[in-house]
């Protein structure tokens, strides 16, 4: 049998971070969740999951510094939230840190 896909949500918003929860693991995801970057990172590498759902505005480590920590070496993929709106969109689609990487705003 194949293990479940696993997804780091980490999101500082316990609503929002319990909304993708939700969603993901009534599609089979399995999900762990961290309320900040440093935690993020932890669990990060003790489990390195196959896609991270990471915010920018994180407390401790905010999620740009998450991002480039997680790609010194891995390659998982990543996809980024911001409530922000499309300013930051752009600025993240443009350091083409990697391909895999996408803005969502709410």
């Amino acid at each position: 049998m194949n293990k479940p896909v696993s997804i780091l949500v980490i999101e500082d918003d316990p609503y929002i971070g319990e909304l993708i929860t939700l969603y993901a693991e009534k599609s089979g995801y399995r999900v762990n969740v961290a309320n900040n970057g440093m935690k993020g990172l932890e669990l990060f590498y003790e489990s390195p999951p196959d896609l991270v759902i990471l915010d920018i505005m994180l407390p401790e480590m905010d999620g740009w510094d998450v991002c480039k920590e997680i790609r010194r070496g891995e390659k998982t993929p990543a996809i980024m939230l911001t409530g922000k709106g499309a300013n930051r969109a752009k600025t993240a689609i443009n350091s083409k840190a990697s391909t895999w990487e996408r803005m969502i705003t709410w």
